[in-house]
């Protein structure tokens, strides 16, 4: 079940005209790519997996366009959430969602969008 929802995230939001945006602790990051990653052995960094089991790998860009990778263990409630965000957030228009750090739990996260109104000028004729 978690590996089809990742599935469906990473599918949502890459190349769909949604772009996620990651702000923790003063750091701004654009995800630009999402890789579904197997453990396959104990020397991965995700230490809290058990070998078979899957994680995200967002490549992201900071605002000085340095390129890093984050390691996710998302929770199947936060991606449909996620999931669920995204289509709410197309549907009124919107370029971005922005996920902002709520607490230390891995899971606890805001989920920011606005529509993007762009007002047409006005033409006065004299």
């Amino acid at each position: 079940m978690k590996k089809n929802l990742m599935k469906k995230f990473m599918n949502a939001y890459v190349g769909n005209g949604i772009h996620l945006t990651i702000r923790d602790r003063g750091n701004h990051f654009t995800v630009h790519t999402i890789q579904i990653i197997e453990k396959t052995d104990e020397s991965c960094p995700v230490k809290q997996l058990r070998v078979g089991e899957y994680f995200l790998r967002l490549l992201v860009r900071d605002e000085n366009n340095d390129e890093a990778a984050i390691l996710c263990n998302w929770s199947e409630r936060l991606l449909q959430n996620l999931l669920e965000n995204y289509t709410h957030a197309k549907d009124a228009g919107c370029s971005e969602i922005t996920m902002l750090k709520g607490d230390p739990n891995p899971d606890n996260w805001i989920l920011a969008w606005r529509p993007e109104y762009q007002e047409r000028p006005t033409t006065y004729i004299a």
